[in-house]
């Protein structure tokens, strides 16, 4: 069963894999954005937020310095630079 599934992928190039790790990295800060504000407003002792720009402020830093991350360690990763299970 492995080896038909391994036959059907299409390898992505580099370029491609940083993409995809940017994009998800980005995603992934969005969605869990409400969350970290919750954490960082319990850590601060700042009031809750009562409207939605408040739950989303600093996104966009938050999304600029994960997003990056999780491309390289995706394109490392997908290229096969860190184990033989590729």
């Amino acid at each position: 069963m492995s080896i038909e599934i391994k036959k059907l992928r299409t390898p992505l190039s580099p370029l491609e894999n940083l993409a995809v790790g940017a994009t998800g990295g980005a995603l992934e800060t969005c969605i869990q954005m409400p969350i970290l504000t919750y954490k960082f407003c319990v850590q601060e002792g700042r009031p809750i937020p009562t409207n939605l720009s408040g739950w989303y402020r600093g996104v966009f830093v938050q999304a600029g310095t994960v997003a990056p991350i999780t491309a390289i360690q995706f394109m490392v990763s997908n290229f096969g630079l860190l184990g033989p299970w590729n």
